[in-house]
């Protein structure tokens, strides 16, 4: 059986059913009708409401050629991702998350990316972006897009320099986050970053990497156990078969950024408990991925006392320092052994504050 060039595997928790139409709608005008192959996870379905959420995603992903699994239970990101990659017959595969929208021409691009691939290539991250955004959740955005940025070699100054550059920033100093086109700001982002294009990247993130499937079947696929960081382990564990993982600046996915006070602080926790697990599992390659040590955490620390921009004002400083809190509290978790505690992480907001 021939492979095709590309097939998109999406995961959907219940909390992310009512993104159902956006997400398939995105697809469809990305995909324009060429046909490769989307295949969906939908976890902790009743087996009496199963065949209701078949009907809902035949009419809303009509123009899509879906694979759809629904499970009772809940299943892990990893082992998640894991299904899906199983089902699937082709030479790579895109993993996104149903809380996003991909970009009109991201398949142009990644297409495009994937036809300059050589052969040392495991896998491709693409750009980052914001769909909306609660006045702190943006923050989070923010910080997502730093670290990622922070693998390319960019710092948070050159972050800084970028997004004073735009009229958001502006509005964000003055909290009116409502007004900013969030899809617009995350391109003029993405594209500050196409000087990069094709350079390595450090780890990749969940809700856009698409990976080479030979290199899948290779690693056995992702680390069924990872509820969080996922990723980011594949991501090493790809580098460590000595194949490079490179940016796709032009591949733009957007993400809801709609989250509270306590949904951060919880997504923080989980992700400080998680890396922590990722770091210890690495940490015969330090060259791969660096340590926490004493004086990487007093730095850190240092920081919340005056945080740099764009998380300087009122709102920014408190996020900042609840993100730091949470995120050590999860590594100190983690370090006491009650990682396997955490559930997984799918709770968004609708409306938050």
């Amino acid at each position: 059986m021939s492979l095709a060039p590309l097939a998109i595997c999406s995961i959907c928790h219940p909390p992310y059913l009512h993104y159902l139409p956006e997400h398939l709608s995105s697809l469809e005008r990305a995909l324009r009708d060429r046909g490769y192959p989307v295949h969906i996870l939908v976890s902790e379905i009743p087996g009496g409401q199963q065949q209701g959420i078949r009907e809902l995603f035949e009419k809303c992903g009509s123009r899509l050629k879906i694979d759809l699994s629904v499970t009772e239970h809940s299943v892990p990101v990893g082992r998640a991702r894991n299904i899906l990659f199983q089902r699937t017959a082709a030479e790579w595969v895109t993993f996104l998350d149903f809380d996003t929208t991909v970009d009109g021409d991201f398949i142009e691009h990644l297409e495009q990316a994937l036809s300059h691939a050589e052969s040392d290539v495991g896998a491709i991250g693409g750009s980052l972006g914001i769909w909306k955004a609660s006045r702190v959740g943006v923050f989070e955005a923010y910080m997502d897009i730093i670290a990622y940025m922070g693998k390319l070699g960019r710092t948070r100054s050159d972050f800084a320099r970028v997004f004073e550059k735009t009229i958001a920033g502006e509005r964000l100093a003055r909290l009116e986050t409502e007004s900013v086109n969030w899809p617009a700001l995350s391109r003029e982002l993405s594209g500050e970053m196409r000087a990069f294009e094709g350079h390595d990247l450090g780890y990749l993130q969940g809700y856009n990497q698409t990976i080479r499937s030979d290199s899948l079947a290779r690693l056995n696929g992702f680390n069924p156990a990872y509820k969080s960081a996922e990723d980011r382990d594949m991501a090493t564990r790809i580098r460590r078969l000595g194949q490079r993982v490179v940016f796709n600046p032009k591949g733009l996915v957007l993400h809801d950024y709609t989250f509270s006070r306590r949904q951060i602080m919880r997504r923080k926790l989980i992700h400080g408990a998680w890396s922590s697990r990722y770091r210890r599992d690495h940490r015969d390659r330090p060259d791969l991925v660096p340590g926490y040590g004493v004086k990487e955490w007093m730095r850190y620390a240092a920081t919340c006392l005056s945080p740099p921009p764009p998380f300087a004002n009122k709102l920014g400083i408190e996020y900042y320092r609840m993100a730091f809190v949470s995120y050590a509290a999860g590594c100190v978790l983690d370090t006491l052994g009650s990682v396997y505690e955490f559930p997984d992480e799918t709770e968004h907001a609708s409306v938050a504050s």
